[in-house]
């Protein structure tokens, strides 16, 4: 069967049927059933996370803005596993962007 834990040592077993039973001073079959430990391992998992996404669009038309991107949780943790924060830079990068100066005419159109 299937294990019954995904970590920290479930139970898998397995059983066969008696198709003929012993006649005539015949011996029985051994057991009919069968159960050992699966999935030991420990329950606590870090997460795994996604590529980089794309540059964001700079904040600003001019006079310096800022882009960022990011890389989202793909796989969560589980148990006592880690995972860096939202802004930390594992997952999170910011640069410089449109540091020209304005000249008065420009019109946004960051998203």
């Amino acid at each position: 069967s299937k294990c019954s834990k995904e970590c920290e040592s479930g139970i898998q077993s397995k059983t066969r049927s008696i198709l003929t039973k012993p006649r005539n001073g015949g011996e029985t079959c051994d057991a009919t059933s069968e159960e050992r430990v699966c999935n030991t391992g420990s329950c606590d998992r870090d997460c795994k996370l996604s590529q980089w996404s794309g540059w964001s669009p700079c904040s600003v038309a001019c006079g310096g803005g800022e882009q960022n991107r990011k890389k989202k949780v793909a796989r969560p943790i589980r148990g006592q596993g880690k995972c860096p924060t939202e802004k930390n830079r594992a997952r999170y990068e910011s640069k410089s962007c449109n540091e020209q100066a304005c000249k008065g005419d420009e019109v946004c159109v960051a998203k």
